[in-house]
């Protein structure tokens, strides 16, 4: 026994309108069952987005399954570029000096474009979409098409300015311990030696968005500060990664913007340790798995899809609060899919999304619930 999916309407992406996934075996049996992937057990579906459907044929003891990537609405993947205002720093003449740049969404596109002020400035057909550095002041806005229609992002109207060097004589990490938490997360013990005669606010983030940072603003007085971070990696990353710390100082009468910048190691975390531990910070391991965890939208509201690839066939995807509450779980049944997540009922704040694989390797991402 064959069978085949074929799509009966293609007009998939309007608010209106479904698509039909017809299953058609060979040869045809009215006693065949069918079972899919999203739970429905009829012959055809309607379904109302794109992404990877699968289905079980079965006759008595013989069964044999099939699975079509419908592609998804352009919109769906517009949550990762950003919008609004942006103004950041850069250190004139710094012969290490780093630009920002923007990514887009992990799927081979038919047709893409990073356009400034409306028109197209760097695009790409049937590829992956390159990053683009942001080398100077621009309105940036990204036009996608996933190959049934075309959508455009917000602007970002983004500022780059000169930044002065913090005064900050040096940072220090002076311990890190690995929480008790059922995710992944560190404490860092901070020292920050100041030589700034006044307080200033400031914050501090990853520049790859390698970690979570928590909290990502503090006040800096003179002298010597005491300060203490939660850390939370994202993915399964560890090893070496860049943080910033960003300020104001008063100068000549008004506020100068200005940076520090650290190399920081982030540990492995020990998935069979039960309590807290003080662990020395050495070389890690960074796994390359072609193992793939994204959650669209992020920041969310009322709904947000978690889209997974794993190396092994099941596993459990699991929802924490930062006080490592869980809020969710679902089981995994297939080494790809999507996992609908119902955000709305849960308070405004961070949480973070865990997938734990059958074979013991474990993926985190953090979730923004508006």
């Amino acid at each position: 026994m064959e069978t085949e999916i074929y799509t009966l309407r293609q007009k998939a992406f309007f608010s209106s309108h479904y698509l039909v996934l017809d299953a058609i075996p060979s040869p045809s049996n009215p006693n065949i069952t069918y079972n899919w992937s999203n739970g429905a057990s009829t012959q055809s579906i309607s379904v109302p987005d794109g992404g990877p459907y699968r289905v079980t044929a079965s006759l008595g003891g013989c069964s044999i399954s099939k699975q079509v990537d419908i592609p998804k609405n352009p919109e769906d993947y517009l949550w990762i570029y950003p919008s609004g205002c942006y103004t950041t720093c850069y250190n004139r003449g710094d012969k290490d000096e780093e630009y920002s740049y923007l990514i887009g969404p992990t799927l081979s596109l038919p047709s893409w474009s990073w356009n400034n002020y409306g028109s197209p400035v760097q695009s790409g057909t049937n590829s992956f979409q390159t990053p683009f550095y942001l080398l100077g002041d621009g309105s940036y806005t990204s036009t996608i098409n996933t190959g049934h229609c075309e959508a455009e992002s917000d602007p970002l109207e983004y500022a780059l300015i000169d930044c002065k060097k913090c005064e900050i004589k040096d940072v220090k990490i002076e311990k890190v311990y690995q929480n008790n938490t059922p995710y992944c997360s560190f404490t860092y013990d901070v020292v920050v030696y100041s030589s700034a005669s006044v307080p200033f606010t400031a914050t501090i983030s990853d520049d790859f968005n390698n970690v979570s940072i928590i909290p990502s603003s503090f006040t800096i007085s003179p002298g010597v500060n005491y300060l203490q971070f939660t850390v939370i990696p994202q993915g399964s990353f560890s090893g070496s990664t860049n943080w910033t710390i960003q300020g104001s100082m008063f100068i000549d009468g008004q506020y100068v913007p200005c940076i520090y910048e650290l190399r920081v190691e982030i540990p492995r975390c020990d998935n069979a340790m039960f309590g807290s531990k003080m662990i020395k910070v050495g070389d890690s391991i960074n796994p390359q798995l072609d193992d793939l965890l994204s959650i669209y939208p992020n920041p969310a509201k009322e709904t947000a899809t978690v889209y997974y690839e794993m190396s092994s066939e099941e596993g459990d995807l699991e929802v924490y609060d930062l006080s490592g509450r869980s809020v969710a779980k679902h089981n995994l049944r297939s080494a790809k899919g999507e996992v609908p997540l119902n955000t709305g009922k849960y308070q405004a704040g961070v949480y973070i999304v865990v997938l734990r694989q059958s074979n013991g390797y474990t993926m985190q991402q953090k979730l923004v619930i508006e």
